[in-house]
């Protein structure tokens, strides 16, 4: 087969293309193929590529902005797209990531399914982890304030659940006094009332409180490592993300993250990653 020139000459864009995508700027990735793409001047085989990786970068463009109704069959069809130009080319390169992106789509599935197609008023435990998933990749991208924001509305997030979970069903947002255990009604009556609703409005450490007086797990493991987390949240309220001016450290985001794993229980999603640069992936002939 001739040597096409663009091929050559879209070295260079490829291995942008790999970057952006692996360092989740997949806005820069997607511009880059669709670029690439309007050429039409390409080897067929990787047009097809391109035309399978099109759809799931403005899939997980989307799902890294938490727009998860956005996605639609985006991964359905870029999937689909891969497969067939994996047969066609007998590109076996391509089977790792097809699996990952395959993964992803499991879970993503079982979060819709579980979410009522994402309701705001169906909390559950996919939008825990894929919240975690989210904070995982902030730190990879050194982006530590972002990350420890998302750690922290995920531990709130963690408490909701919790309190879901109780007999009957708790909202932090919206709890009777009568729904408090008599040990600590007057306190957080005092403390949480609204006086318009005569609700109880727990703010993060009332609803862990809380758990800790129904025997909730979730309310022991907080206050178990309280001196630690207390530590962690002075630094995030500290944060120019938060109420303060100073930057979060790499260290003490990552020990929030190592703190926080076990205690949520969940399993994030791991992202793919994409190797089809000329130097890795050879283009079949």
């Amino acid at each position: 087969q001739a040597l096409n020139p663009w091929d050559l000459l879209a070295i260079r864009e490829r291995e942008r293309i790999e970057w952006t995508f692996n360092t989740f700027h997949y806005d820069v990735a997607l511009s880059l193929v669709q670029d690439l793409r309007a050429r039409g001047t390409l080897n067929p085989r990787w047009q097809a590529l391109l035309s399978g990786l099109e759809p799931l970068i403005k899939a997980y463009m989307h799902w890294d902005r938490f727009e998860h109704k956005e996605i639609g069959d985006l991964i359905k069809t870029g999937i689909e797209r891969l497969m067939l130009c994996k047969q066609a080319a007998e590109w076996s390169a391509l089977t790792p990531f097809i699996e990952a992106v395959s993964e992803n789509k499991r879970f993503y599935d079982s979060f819709r399914e579980a979410s009522g197609g994402f309701r705001p008023d169906r909390l559950c435990d996919w939008h825990l982890a894929d919240l975690v998933g989210n904070a995982r990749r902030r730190v990879s991208e050194g982006k530590y304030d972002d990350a420890t924001a998302r750690l922290y509305r995920a531990l709130e997030m963690k408490a909701q659940l919790a309190l879901l979970e109780c007999d009957p069903p708790l909202n932090s947002s919206c709890v009777t006094p009568d729904q408090v255990p008599t040990k600590i009604r007057d306190e957080f009556t005092k403390r949480y009332q609204d006086e318009r609703s005569g609700m109880l409005k727990l703010p993060l450490s009332g609803a862990y409180r809380l758990l800790l007086e129904v025997g909730h797990p979730a309310g022991n493991r907080f206050f178990e490592n309280r001196g630690y987390f207390d530590k962690i949240l002075s630094a995030r309220n500290d944060s120019i993300l938060a109420h303060g001016i100073t930057v979060q450290r790499k260290d003490s985001c990552e020990s929030f993250l190592k703190l926080l794993e076990p205690m949520l229980s969940v399993t994030p999603p791991t992202f793919p990653q994409i190797e089809f640069a000329e130097s890795r992936v050879a283009v079949p002939g």
